[in-house]
């Protein structure tokens, strides 16, 4: 497959087909308009299946998930890459909230699902999900960039810290992600029968999509607005108008100024602040106060 120079970033509404907000971007853009991670030079790792067997279940698992990252490691560079953090990406259409879901879509078919907590919430030791479109320091690739020998680009490296393994590297263990992630997450190497935990499984190469499965309900935006109203709070209401992520003075201008089109949307039980099942000045009061 070839190397992918854009990805489309996508939100869906919670019916999964409703599309609130989308953009496709180039890694050049990204370059210029979005924070940079990696410096080209230190090199990150995942780590292989670790094959060793034993009689005792609970042992075997053990030694295959190998929380000391010492095993089939040190083989799985994935170069001295630099890359946009994925919750960047994520966040220009509207960004994830706790709960949803983010797919990553590869131009070859494969594509991987991961949690919130994964994309926002993560420690130093699994690091941020990096969609990587430079690499230096391997010898299969010709030249840095997806269009010039990065041919395995855009991908997805873990920039994980260098804390656990015996040779100090920025590793991304086996461990690491049993200890992140919940076990539908987990990733398999299979053989006939067996299962060896790999990181390298969640490391898509050829990315090309970036798909947000929201809670949000399948309404559009408000007029003058790009992005879909947001519940910042986690309560049954939409106070974030505008959808800049943040409570505001123009998210008040906005409802005032589109206060009957709320109601010809039929979206009402979204905005109606104060629960009385019409939209009035009571609710902007409200809204006013939230600010």
């Amino acid at each position: 497959m070839a190397a992918t120079t854009q990805v489309h970033v996508a939100r869906y509404a919670h019916d999964n087909s409703t599309i609130l907000s989308e953009l496709i971007v180039t890694y050049p853009w990204m370059m210029t308009h979005l924070p940079v991670h990696g410096d080209g030079t230190t090199h990150y790792y995942a780590q292989g299946p670790v094959f060793v067997d034993n009689p005792d279940p609970v042992i075997e698992q053990q030694l295959r998930w190998n929380p000391e990252e010492n095993t089939n490691l040190l083989g799985k560079d994935m170069g001295a890459v630099k890359g946009t953090n994925l919750r960047d990406l994520c966040d220009l259409v509207g960004g994830m909230s706790p709960g949803e879901k983010v797919k990553i879509g590869s131009s070859d078919g494969f594509s991987k699902w991961f949690a919130y907590k994964n994309v926002y919430d993560y420690s130093s030791k699994e690091g941020p999900m990096i969609l990587t479109w430079y690499c230096a320091g391997l010898p299969s690739y010709t030249g840095p960039y997806p269009d010039t020998g990065y041919f395995e680009g855009m991908r997805i490296v873990w920039f994980a810290d260098d804390s656990t393994n015996p040779w100090d590297v920025h590793a991304f263990g086996n461990w690491d992600w049993h200890e992140a992630a919940d076990p539908e997450y987990w990733y398999y190497y299979v053989s006939g029968t067996e299962q060896y935990p790999t990181t390298t499984g969640i490391s898509p190469k050829y990315v090309s999509e970036i798909l947000i499965y929201s809670h949000d309900p399948p309404f559009k935006p408000f007029p003058g607005s790009s992005i879909p109203p947001a519940n910042i709070d986690g309560d049954a209401f939409y106070e974030d108008i505008n959808g800049n992520g943040r409570m505001d003075f123009n998210d008040v201008i906005r409802y005032f100024k589109n206060m009957a089109w709320i109601e010809d949307e039929q979206i009402t039980p979204y905005f109606d602040y104060n629960g009385n099942g019409r939209i009035d000045f009571n609710d902007l009061i409200l809204l006013f106060k939230e600010v």
